[in-house]
């Protein structure tokens, strides 16, 4: 170098690793829920029906339908609903997801409020807070439980729900 401090735009340098480089965040498995899917599959007949649609109205005009369009929306759908699905689990794996589950519960229940401090919070100063501190802590334990309780019944809608742990 000449005596100059080197400038990070400098083409002489050649960088051991990009710092600017964004990194995709690795795929968290993911179970859609009941309505999730019902969302879903709504969204792809709505779609299906404008592409039948397309074919009779339109033809020729301004007001022509991006066929193609439709067809990567659906593609795109069928592929959420595929990513989303709960996959088969053993008999043998079913009690150990089953134990895995019912530890966490326990653990998630520790510090939750209760259901009536959630009910009438005018009455219980602190508890929205406390609420929130409690979801902050735990968000990664109760992501991790919903998804256990939605591989073992996929077709329950409650399955998942956190307020089933909140005691009376």
């Amino acid at each position: 170098m000449d005596g100059r401090r080197p400038r990070p735009w400098d083409a002489t340098q050649q960088p051991t690793s990009n710092p600017f480089t964004l990194r995709r965040p690795e795929k968290k498995p993911y179970i859609l829920s009941v309505s999730e899917r019902e969302t879903l599959l709504l969204e792809k007949r709505e779609l299906e029906s404008s592409l039948r649609e397309s074919d009779e109205w339109g033809k020729g005009t301004r007001a022509s339908v991006d066929k193609a369009y439709i067809k990567r929306q659906i593609d795109k759908i069928d592929g959420a609903l595929f990513e989303g699905r709960a996959r088969q689990i053993s008999s043998g794996n079913k009690d150990k997801v089953r134990q895995m589950a019912d530890e966490l519960a326990i653990q998630i229940q520790i510090g939750m409020p209760t259901y009536d401090e959630m009910w009438a919070p005018e009455k219980h100063p602190g508890a929205v807070r406390k609420q929130h501190m409690w979801e902050k802590k735990n968000a990664k334990k109760i992501e991790r439980w919903k998804f256990l309780r939605r591989q073992m019944e996929p077709e329950d809608p409650t399955i998942s729900n956190v307020e089933l742990l909140r005691q009376k």
